[in-house]
Parts: C-alpha cells; sequence; structure tokens
C-alpha cells in the first residue's frame, strides 16, 4: 500500500512534472515517493537478510559481474532494436539530484519488493524450484510497467531477469540493487531519456 501511495497522510514532493529530460524525449516526472522508499527500506529490514557470500566475495565474483554486464547491455540493445531509445550522451543540472533520487526511493524499494519479497519468499515456499521464483519475480517486475505499454514490460522483464538471476546468485540485496542501478544510471547518462517521444 505504502509503494502504490495508497497510505493516506503522504504529501510525495514534485521534483520534476512533465519536463523533457533528453532532446526529442518523452515527458517525464519524478518525485520523492517517501511512502515507496519506507516501504523499501521496511522489506529490507524485514525480510532481505544476509545469506551466503560476503560483500567482499560479491565484487571479486566473475559471475556475479558478467550477468550485470550481460543484464544492462542486452536490455538496451533491445530497447534501441525496438525504438524505445537511442544512444544520446547526456550531462543536465538534474543529473544528480535524479540519480541520488533514482537510487534511495525507486531501486531499493523496487528490489525489496521483487527481489527480497517476492523471490525469496517463492524460493523459501519452492526451494526445488528456484527457476520459478526467478521467472515470477521477474515478470511481476514488468509487469509492475504496465503503465509504460508493452514495449516497456517486454524490457523490464528482461532487466528483471537480470536482477533476479543476480540475487539468485548471491542471495545478496544488494548486488541486485547495484545492477538495477547501473542500469537506469546507463540509461539516463548516455541514452533518450525515459524514451523517445
Amino acid at each position: 500500500m505504502l509503494a502504490l501511495h495508497l497510505v493516506f497522510g503522504f504529501n510525495n514532493l514534485v521534483l520534476l512534472k512533465n519536463q523533457q529530460i533528453s532532446a526529442n524525449g518523452s515527458l517525464f516526472t519524478q518525485y520523492i515517493n517517501l511512502d515507496k522508499g519506507i516501504a523499501g527500506l521496511l522489506m529490507v529490514a524485514s525480510f532481505c537478510q544476509p545469506m551466503s557470500m560476503p560483500n567482499t566475495v560479491v565484487l571479486k565474483d566473475k559471475k556475479t559481474w558478467l550477468i550485470a554486464l550481460f543484464t544492462i547491455s542486452i536490455t538496451l540493445i533491445l530497447a534501441i532494436i525496438t525504438g524505445v531509445t537511442r544512444f544520446q550522451p547526456q550531462w543536465t543540472n538534474y543529473t544528480v539530484t535524479f540519480l541520488v533520487v533514482n537510487l534511495f526511493f525507486t531501486c531499493i524499494a523496487e528490489e525489496a519488493f521483487f527481489r527480497g519479497g517476492i523471490q525469496q519468499g517463492i524460493s523459501k515456499l519452492l526451494p526445488k524450484y528456484p527457476i520459478a521464483a526467478v521467472a515470477v519475480s521477474a515478470i511481476t517486475f514488468g509487469l509492475s510497467h504496465i503503465g509504460g505499454g508493452v514495449k516497456i514490460v517486454f524490457l523490464a522483464t528482461v532487466a528483471g531477469l537480470g536482477y533476479s538471476l543476480i540475487y539468485q546468485h548471491t542471495k545478496r540485496i544488494n548486488a541486485s540493487i547495484a545492477t538495477h542501478f547501473a542500469f537506469n544510471a546507463v540509461h539516463f547518462l548516455l541514452f533518450v531519456y525515459p524514451s523517445i517521444a
């Protein structure tokens, strides 16, 4: 309910409303969603227990890096092929603000819910079928982007699959958060954001 802005009493601050970030880009609105951020932090604290792979191992683990790089690359390639974005590097006065807000009020909250909540929950219910947890987590993440249309749902599902595989491999929520944030940062800095108008 917090993430869907259904709890009374939150007046989320509007940072940008219907602004064009990129030349030829669609209009973009960004809020500081305190309710969604609180939901994410509560889920991280409640459900995302540190598991098998220590942070130092994650940083040195080649498989983690390969999954992360492949996820970012293939999602952006597919976004170009489907006409959603194109290569267009940019730096605006809003870049730092976007990155900070995106990390704390989008990536952490979404990864806590889809990986720490859904994926970890299904993994515990069906320990013999880890692929089911990965698939459901990725698909529900994709469907949560339905407001952007079919292409965005497809691309978010592909990205979600990568985030889910990283979480499955490392059992560390910070690894999937870092990958999610890296994708969003690369998209914002190097491509038309959020999409071609």
